[in-house]
């Protein structure tokens, strides 16, 4: 897999939507080979699902955050499975123009690149690139 210097943690070690978004594009568009940069996330999912949620953290509230990039994640994972399942991608994005969106924010994402570790993100710049139709 191509490095396309993107990192899921943000620069205090937490596990940030917006980078998760580019990750998973970044590793589609690299033809997503084994194992996915995400992987422990996506079976984080799998075992919510599977599972439920206080299996997975316990009892009591799920924080906000986490919530958040779970749903990221579930999102943007699925919306590429759709796209790479279907045989006719205008078809798709003819019917799907929402998940489209969402594939195109998370390559931009992707592209932009300016994560922590090496990158012009030092933790300062908060990025405003909001996923159309979700409040910044």
């Amino acid at each position: 897999m191509a490095d396309h210097g993107h990192q899921c943690v943000d620069f205090r070690g937490r596990r940030q939507p917006k980078r998760i978004a580019a990750r998973y594009a970044a590793w589609q568009l690299d033809g997503a080979p084994e194992p996915s940069p995400v992987q422990s996330d996506l079976d984080e999912l799998h075992f919510i699902q599977m599972f439920g949620v206080e299996a997975v953290y316990g009892p009591g509230p799920l924080p906000m955050e986490t919530m958040r990039r779970l749903r990221v994640l579930r999102n943007v994972s699925s919306a590429w499975n759709s796209k790479n399942a279907s045989k006719d991608w205008s078809e798709w994005i003819e019917r799907n123009l929402g998940s489209e969106e969402l594939i195109q924010w998370s390559i931009l994402l992707a592209e932009k690149g300016d994560w922590p570790n090496g990158s012009k993100d030092d933790g300062k710049n908060a990025t405003n690139d909001t996923h159309p139709g979700e409040k910044s």
